[in-house]
């Protein structure tokens, strides 16, 4: 796959949306990059690989089936770690909140789900 980082968010759903490119092949490269340039710079606390990857598959299915797959089919998205995803733990960046996690999902990663935008992981919020 080239390189999904010279892509505009727009020219990746587009793409996506034309089965084009592949929504599991973008996460893929947008995992990677998470666990190697994000590693280097202590960006993410958690990777959601598992239901990056289902995400993306879903909506690779989808537009090869001709359905609405939303404005940012396909779109690798990293929430902060105050943000609440259900499945994950969010700790807000403290020790103090090791293991909570929460039973529901915040109103924007909804909203960023439904639009069709993958969610790879929860990144830092302190200063690196």
């Amino acid at each position: 796959m080239s390189d999904y980082r010279s892509l505009t968010a727009t020219e990746i759903a587009a793409k996506v949306k034309q089965a084009r490119l592949s929504a599991v092949e973008v996460t893929l490269e947008a995992l990677n990059l998470a666990r190697t340039e994000g590693k280097e710079l202590n960006a993410f606390i958690t990777l959601c690989e598992e239901k990056a990857l289902k995400q993306a598959k879903v909506i690779d299915e989808k537009a090869k089936a001709g359905k609405p797959v939303g404005l940012l089919a396909g779109v690798p998205i990293a929430v902060k770690d105050n943000i609440c995803y259900t499945d994950y733990q969010t700790t807000c960046g403290s020790h103090i909140l090791e293991g909570f996690i929460p039973p529901y999902n915040a109103t924007c990663v909804t909203k960023l789900i439904d639009a069709g935008a993958v969610i790879i992981g929860k990144t830092n919020l302190g200063a690196c």
